[in-house]
């Protein structure tokens, strides 16, 4: 004959057995919620100026997702890529160029060049900085380039030895306006163009 604390001791496993099936089906649950965000619709490279046609909507499992992904497509266009961001898969703000006034990457286009440490200013040049760019072939007469122009990324040349000899330890990657693209990449090319940090 069973007693009270039997009746007990099976209340108290039944009721365990509830709250363990519970706890699974809410993380099951939880585990299927899904968001809707934008993500490219195709591979995009590096340096890449995002615009509505990049993109598409997709539905993916949150439990997947980084904390921080974007989400809203106003988040994403007029944005530089700093890395190839593959088809289908969420953004996060890591692999993007910081935000910033959108008439500094209207009608530009990347333009990555070898640069000294002092045009780098030692590597204290990051991205997102605005700088000015001047041409200095005549040095008593300098010619300003770009008033303000946006700095998409600063590398340092790893395991170049070419490049570190010759004085080029580093790579800046800027966001020059088209019209004026031909008129940098001579002074680039002349080794007469001189960057300073715009006011």
């Amino acid at each position: 004959m069973r007693g009270p604390f039997d009746r007990q001791r099976g209340l108290a496993v039944l009721l365990v057995v509830v709250i363990a099936a519970a706890g699974s089906y809410y993380l099951f649950l939880a585990g299927q919620r899904k968001t809707t965000l934008y993500v490219p619709q195709a591979d995009l490279p590096a340096y890449h100026l995002i615009t509505p046609t990049d993109l598409v909507t997709t539905t993916l499992p949150i439990s997947n997702l980084p904390a921080d992904v974007y989400a809203q497509q106003t988040d994403l266009i007029n944005r530089y890529t700093r890395q190839t961001l593959p088809a289908g898969k969420a953004i996060v703000p890591s692999q993007l160029v910081s935000a910033t006034d959108e008439k500094y990457v209207t009608d530009t286009v990347a333009i990555a060049f070898p640069a000294t440490a002092a045009l780098a200013y030692n590597g204290q040049l990051s991205s997102g900085t605005i700088v000015t760019a001047w041409d200095i072939s005549d040095s008593s007469n300098p010619k300003l380039l770009l008033d303000e122009v946006l700095i998409l990324d600063v590398q340092r040349v790893e395991g170049q030895k070419e490049a570190v000899e010759n004085g080029l330890p580093y790579v800046i990657v800027l966001a020059v306006p088209r019209a004026k693209q031909a008129e940098f990449l001579t002074a680039v090319a002349t080794n007469s163009l001189i960057l300073t940090l715009a006011p």
